[in-house]
């Protein structure tokens, strides 16, 4: 196919030369045919590197689009890229662009020379292979390149090193197990409830964005990310093994370093997601994603909490439940259990925005009070109670743009999402099972 379109073209541009040669002596029937070889020759496409398209739009609705992609990393952002490249575009100049202001610039640059953010090779591969996947889809990707998806994954991180934190972001999570859902419908089984509490930008709130990757990596599992198109990195996630892991923005002072080199926090929740046994103990738990962050020797760009809850089966409580708290001074990085000291007792954790475990702080925010006022170490957490408790006690209800739900012993994840101007809680959640979403691909023939 390559060599008739080069044969065409050569034919096409030695009869334009022969024909523009005696320009003053062509007649009204030399002149078009003339303009019908320029014509053809401006009609001819550049031969495109297409690879297969792993991917398929399982679900959609007016806020929601649920994708799933498989596959080695560049075919699985290849597919991404191809499918939803114009809602990638969008969502990055209507909102990171936005976020980033006068920084952008800065941003590129930053990521461009390798100097103070640390990305693997298999994610700079697969953010390539997402904007060749929006190229061959005909997405205009004009100043548009892989260094982009990856702000779109750090502008967390690039925010703090570039000092253009100026979005209203909070989070919380309520975690329960063993003994504090033992008498209810769980019989002792994992549940974590949280609220995404950012801004409403107009460009997120209609972009939710459930990405489920099914890898052909042997060392790799099924997992999936909540968030928006454009996501590649872990805000909200889980996987096939039962971790979940949630990022939240942690309010303290810290000190950027400029010298660091730092690992976006998205890419590390990832990292214990994806990989199937990351500290290579035989089992996927809430340690997998402790020796990812053991592996930051310098923290992380900015300060941020992650929850992480495995299922009941996991073992003793502190490989079920923890909360990281982690920054860019030291200590760069501090857990807790459940026998810590943070006025819970009991199978229970909860984090909202302030350093508890870090440096002994124990700043217990309105929500966190609220929201431990709503038990003691006699309640029981049904699926129901926890939502409800993450509701009314400790959402920011004017930007609760998702309210997430997961039992991972029951394969049931639960998403609700902003709506027509109203906040996540207002809403019932939309229920999914996850084994069929981490179920084999079935390749149509």
């Amino acid at each position: 196919m390559k060599k008739i379109i080069i044969l065409t073209i050569i034919i096409a541009s030695v009869a334009l030369l022969v024909l523009s040669a005696k320009p003053y002596f062509l007649s009204q029937e030399e002149k078009e045919i003339q303009n019908d070889i320029e014509d053809e020759i401006t009609t001819i496409e550049k031969p495109k590197h297409i690879l297969n398209v792993n991917g398929e739009i399982i679900s959609k609705n007016d806020y929601t689009t649920i994708l799933k992609v498989w596959g080695t990393h560049k075919e699985r952002g290849f597919a991404y890229g191809y499918i939803l490249g114009d809602k990638i575009k969008m969502v990055y100049d209507g909102y990171v662009g936005k976020a980033m202001k006068q920084n952008l610039a800065t941003a590129k640059k930053i990521v461009a020379s390798n100097q103070f953010l640390k990305i693997d090779a298999k994610y700079i591969e697969e953010c390539k292979g997402i904007v060749d996947g929006m190229d061959s889809a005909g997405v205009n990707v004009d100043n548009f390149s892989y260094i982009d998806i990856i702000i779109a994954n750090s502008f967390l991180d690039l925010q703090a090193l570039t000092k253009s934190n100026e979005l209203s972001n909070g989070c919380s999570s309520l975690m329960a197990w063993g003994s504090a859902t033992q008498n209810t419908e769980l019989k002792g089984k994992s549940i974590i409830t949280r609220n995404l509490d950012w801004t409403a930008a107009s460009k997120l709130i209609n972009n939710n964005l459930i990405l489920i990757s099914i890898p052909s990596e042997k060392d790799e599992q099924p997992w999936l990310t909540i968030g928006y198109i454009g996501n590649i990195g872990a805000l909200s996630g889980t996987n096939k093994s039962g971790l979940s892991v949630f990022q939240h923005v942690m309010y303290d002072k810290f000190d950027v370093k400029k010298f660091s080199k730092y690992e976006p926090v998205w890419f590390s929740i990832r990292k214990a997601l994806e990989q199937k046994d990351f500290d290579g103990s035989g089992k996927n738990d809430v340690n997998d994603l402790k020796s990812v962050i053991l592996k930051n020797k310098d923290g992380y760009a900015s300060g941020y909490i992650l929850t992480a809850m495995a299922p009941s089966t996991a073992g003793a409580d502190s490989l079920i439940a923890m909360v990281a708290e982690l920054g860019p001074d030291k200590p760069y990085f501090t857990f807790r259990n459940s026998d810590f000291d943070d006025k819970i007792e009991g199978d229970i954790l909860y984090a909202a925005n302030y350093p508890i475990s870090r440096n002994n702080e124990h700043r217990y925010c309105t929500r966190y009070d609220n929201t431990i006022r709503s038990f003691d170490n006699k309640t029981q957490l049904d699926p129901a109670k926890s939502w409800d408790i993450m509701a009314t006690s400790s959402c920011l209800k004017d930007v609760n743009l998702q309210m997430i739900q997961i039992i991972p012993e029951l394969s049931i994840l639960k998403l609700s999402v902003w709506k027509d101007g109203k906040g996540a809680f207002n809403f019932q959640p939309e229920t999914y099972n996850l084994k069929d979403f981490f179920s084999p691909i079935t390749i149509k023939k």
